[in-house]
């Protein structure tokens, strides 16, 4: 089975915004304007092989982020990896924030403007793997305004 790995890029900001399975985890990644290094990044899922209390120095040896904590995680958090054609993007109208959906359903914001990023399926106190979800930050970053 091959690794989930998915890329978008938006040529307004020089950004690209990556999907990416980890070790236990899956996360959303935002780089620098016209660079490959990622500048913010955004836990999304652990997957059902995760320790419910990881070991972060064990990962950070094989090059990983760990996944998040069982206390700091709500119901669907853990999910086997999703297909790829089950993933979208969606970039903010200045390029500088992008959602990661799965089904349609936002799950993961980053954004430049922000230090972490926002998670559907995290509770609070969880970082640096993510703040828990904001709908109004949602709605007011992605969601079209008639005009």
């Amino acid at each position: 089975m091959e690794t989930l790995f998915l890329t978008t890029a938006n040529p307004q900001s020089g950004r690209t915004a990556v999907v990416s399975e980890e070790a236990d985890s899956i996360w959303l990644y935002l780089t620098a304007p016209g660079q490959q290094r990622p500048e913010r990044d955004c836990w999304l899922l652990n997957t059902p092989d995760a320790p419910p209390r990881p070991v972060p120095h064990l990962y950070r040896e094989r090059q990983s982020p760990p996944p998040a904590p069982a206390d700091f995680t709500l119901p669907g958090a853990i999910q086997l990896v999703p297909e790829a054609d089950r993933w979208t993007f969606i970039w903010s109208d200045d390029g500088q924030s992008v959602a990661a959906l799965l089904d349609d359903e936002p799950i993961g914001i980053a954004s430049a403007g922000r230090p972490r990023g926002l998670a559907r399926f995290i509770k609070a106190g969880a970082a640096p793997w993510a703040e828990p979800w904001d709908e109004p930050v949602w709605v007011h970053t992605f969601v079209p305004r008639p005009r």
